[in-house]
C-alpha cells in the first residue's frame, strides 16, 4: 500500500480558517482521504501559493515598518512592532524552507510590486 499523499508538515494550529502548517482549510484536513490524486495535488499546489502569499504579505508588512522608522525614527513601540514583523516574517520563511517550497525571487517581486 502506498502512503497517503499530503502536505502536512505536523504543525496542525487553524488561523484565520486555514492550518498554519499546510495551509489547508478545515474542510481540506477533514475530506482528505476522500480526494482523487489529482485533487490532493491541486490543493497542495493552491496551499503552496497561499503560503507564498502569506509570507510575501509579512514580508511587505515588514518593509512598511522599516521605511516608516527610517523616514520619522522610531519610538519603543515601533521598535516593538518591527522586531514583531520581521520575527513573523522569518517563522513563515522558515517553515517554508523546511519543505522546500519558498521562491525567494516570488517573495521579492510580491514585495516590490505593493
Amino acid at each position: 500500500m502506498s502512503e497517503l499523499l499530503t502536505p502536512c508538515v505536523k504543525r496542525c494550529k487553524l488561523e484565520h480558517g486555514r492550518c498554519s502548517g499546510c495551509s489547508r482549510t478545515l474542510e481540506q484536513i477533514r475530506d482528505w482521504r476522500t480526494y482523487t490524486h489529482q485533487q490532493r495535488l491541486k490543493i497542495m499546489n493552491d496551499c503552496q501559493k497561499e503560503r507564498l502569499l502569506i509570507v510575501s504579505d509579512k514580508a511587505s508588512n515588514a518593509q512598511h515598518y522599516v521605511n516608516e522608522v527610517l523616514r520619522h525614527g522610531y519610538t519603543a513601540d515601533d521598535r516593538l512592532a518591527l522586531e514583531e514583523a520581521l520575527g513573523d516574517l522569518l517563522e513563515a520563511a522558515g517553515r517554508l524552507a523546511e519543505k522546500g517550497d519558498i521562491s525567494w525571487t516570488k517573495v521579492i517581486e510580491r514585495v516590490q510590486s505593493h
